[in-house]
């Protein structure tokens, strides 16, 4: 919310938008010449006439102590050489009493970068708290804190998709044509496990691990299915439909399985029997084409890779870094930016 709403705020700018970039981090002005002010009198030890009132900046030095020092002129048009930094304060709307109203309208218009930094400051200020979620986790009525808990979840679940999808990097989620029930799973459990991560604020570490270790269930579960292809059971053939997906030139009805020849052979369920699957066709664009650009949602924070890569992932599944087509998908995601 706060990234969008600080995006709209710089549309709204426009051309303005330099006007913000005159405050420190302590959100005070920067004084200016022109701009209007309050003498609040001098020092008791001052041998000056006594002045309190507005006054406009004519020119800016600096004393033996680096700070501010100013040649100002009353809205009388009198002159004030040496005022101090100490004695200078931004006006109120209490001090425009009985002032010209354009006098008041200019230093509204002052103000206005004043404003807009503070705005600014406030979406700075707007972080995520994970005690919230720690909160409704120790409620007693936990039935009805699940509900919440899991409508948070996918919603964070669809913002991460949102952020794939419109970056290029995950075509057709949960689409029959193009992803197998194994890989769907593997794409919700990844997804659940970012957005849980984002809820609790766990430690990257151990977000990784449970991202790779994800990978490896699937691989497991493809062995598992591959092993026990031939069996005739009607168990076997619910293992081996995890596997099946829509083929693009088939009806929706028809559901095809990828086999050893993946270029020039493919086959429907009913003749699945005697034909070996192709298991690293399948943990390449069923497993790691899901994973990988899930985890590139994080800044895992370490360009060598020390937490998580590419590589590590295909070494945790037990595949070649270098199989056909994995050099080209590294290429492609190579400039991949972490997108949180």
């Amino acid at each position: 919310m706060a990234n969008i709403l600080r995006s709209r705020f710089y549309q709204l700018l426009g051309n303005e938008v330099d006007s913000v970039m005159g405050y420190n981090d302590t959100n005070e002005f920067t004084f200016f010449i022109g701009m209007i002010i309050y003498v609040n009198d001098w020092p008791k030890n001052s041998q000056r006439a006594p002045y309190t009132g507005l006054g406009t900046i004519l020119s800016i030095k600096k004393d033996k102590y680096n700070r501010d020092v100013f040649e100002v002129t009353t809205l009388d048009g009198k002159y004030i050489e040496e005022v101090p930094f100490g004695v200078v304060t931004i006006p109120t709307e209490s001090d425009f009493v009985n002032v010209s109203d354009r006098c008041y309208q200019t230093w509204k218009k002052q103000q206005l970068p004043n404003v807009r930094a503070k705005v600014l400051k406030g979406l700075d200020s707007i972080i995520w708290d994970r005690s919230f979620v720690w909160n409704m986790c120790n409620r007693a009525d936990f039935g009805q804190q699940a509900k919440i808990l899991n409508s948070l979840r996918w919603e964070f679940t669809e913002e991460l998709l949102f952020l794939l999808m419109s970056n290029g990097r995950l075509t057709h989620p949960f689409g029959e044509k193009q992803w197998c029930s194994l890989s769907v799973n593997l794409t919700i459990s990844c997804l659940h496990l970012i957005a849980d991560s984002l809820l609790l604020c766990t430690d990257k570490n151990v977000v990784c691990q449970r991202l790779l270790g994800s990978a490896r269930d699937a691989v497991n579960s493809l062995s598992d299915i591959i092993n026990k292809k031939t069996n005739t059971s009607t168990d076997q053939a619910s293992l081996i439909d995890k596997l099946a997906f829509v083929e693009e030139d088939c009806s929706d009805s028809d559901r095809v399985v990828v086999v050893e020849s993946v270029e020039v052979n493919r086959t429907s369920i009913d003749d699945m029997k005697g034909h070996i699957l192709d298991k690293e066709w399948y943990i390449i664009h069923q497993i790691v084409l899901v994973v990988h650009p899930i985890a590139s949602l994080i800044d895992w924070g370490s360009a060598d890779g020390t937490l998580y890569s590419i590589e590590k992932l295909c070494e945790t599944i037990s595949l070649d870094k270098e199989a056909p087509y994995i050099s080209y998908y590294k290429s492609k995601t190579r400039e991949w930016k972490p997108l949180l």
